[in-house]
């Protein structure tokens, strides 16, 4: 049995409270309805809830801010922009919630707060379980003044932390002016910076390490992994078309 030294994980456990991250993404509310199942419609052939409780969490690049805060007790900054809306105090409570600082954050008077609602349901003895999915974004492209508010933000963030996450979750927030002032300014000032995205790597070419999912990898390297021949093979593919240094694939 191979020894364990427990001092020494915990003093790995520790050191991920000591650096400052700044996550750059898209920031998005996930508002979760829940209710209980009382009859059919008479209006259309849909169950009738009693609401019961609302659940506010904070999702999309908000969520890995949130996890990073949880981690290093809210050593945590965010970049990304909010609607001139309900949500958007809503967003910002949930934030302060959990310690993660807003100041950076941009309003976009043209957009809207990103908000996936999901209204869930059960009776008497059952399972709870989501009904339906109402999402609230849009992928229209920042007005320029928002743009350039939020790549000032950029310049100014990055030499105070120690680390950059760009948080891609197809929103559009991260367009290629975002993706180019995040990789330049942390290469500038020598601070690491980390993608998470969903698709279209290639964007984001020279950050220092990705951590896409299994299905991803494979339609960026074009043949699948199956075994740990290939799972490395496609992380060295994939380390050298994108120039990084690390690769963590997610499966």
């Amino acid at each position: 049995m191979i020894g364990i030294d427990i001092n020494k994980i915990k003093g790995k456990l520790e050191n991920l409270k000591k650096p400052k991250l700044l996550v750059i993404g898209d920031m998005v509310i996930d508002e979760m309805i829940y209710g209980d199942t009382e009859r059919i419609s008479r209006e259309a052939p849909v169950l009738i809830l009693q609401h019961s409780h609302t659940n506010i969490i904070l999702g999309g690049a908000a969520n890995a801010a949130h996890n990073i805060a949880t981690l290093n007790g809210g050593k945590v900054g965010v970049i990304g922009t909010y609607g001139k809306d309900y949500y958007a105090s809503v967003m910002l409570e949930a934030f302060k919630k959990a310690d993660i600082d807003t100041s950076l954050m941009v309003e976009n008077f043209d957009g809207i707060t990103s908000v996936k609602t999901r209204i869930s349901g059960c009776c008497f003895h059952s399972v709870t379980q989501q009904i339906i999915r109402v999402d609230r974004q849009t992928k229209t492209p920042m007005p320029k003044d928002v743009l350039d508010k939020v790549l000032e933000n950029i310049e100014k963030a990055v030499p105070q932390y120690d680390c950059i996450i760009l948080s891609d979750y197809n929103i559009g927030f991260l367009c290629d002016e975002v993706i180019k002032k995040s990789i330049e300014t942390a290469k500038k000032y020598n601070k690491p910076i980390v993608v998470d995205a969903q698709k279209d790597l290639e964007r984001f070419r020279g950050a220092n390490a990705f951590t896409p999912n299994q299905p991803d990898s494979e339609k960026f390297v074009g043949y699948f992994i199956k075994d740990d021949t290939t799972l490395a093979k496609a992380g060295n593919d994939i380390l050298s078309r994108l120039e990084a240094d690390s690769i963590l694939i997610t499966r």
